[in-house]
């Protein structure tokens, strides 16, 4: 699902965010683990990333998923949600 991030709430662009990354992972093949989050804003507002950042730990609690890093930056607004995993034969060793 697109959510337009000027009307959708923060939560559910962040879980959003994490359902595409983490079924990209899995269309791959591999077990979802770990998530990277880059979340650029021109104007930082401190209600709207406490939201997205309860919607992220939504998301990787229902995936299964750690958020084990990211940035955070002053710039046009941005999220990117990187997801990896574990391929098949990394989870036989």
């Amino acid at each position: 699902a697109t959510i337009d991030a000027r009307t959708g709430t923060a939560g559910a662009l962040a879980e959003s965010c994490v359902d595409t990354a983490v079924r990209a992972v899995r269309d791959s093949g591999a077990t979802p683990a770990w998530l990277t989050v880059a979340l650029s804003m021109t104007s930082p507002d401190e209600r709207w990333v406490g939201a997205f950042a309860a919607g992220l730990d939504r998301a990787c609690r229902r995936h299964g998923v750690r958020l084990v890093g990211g940035d955070t930056t002053a710039g046009a607004d941005s999220v990117t949600v990187y997801a990896t995993g574990l391929s098949p034969a990394a989870e036989r060793r």
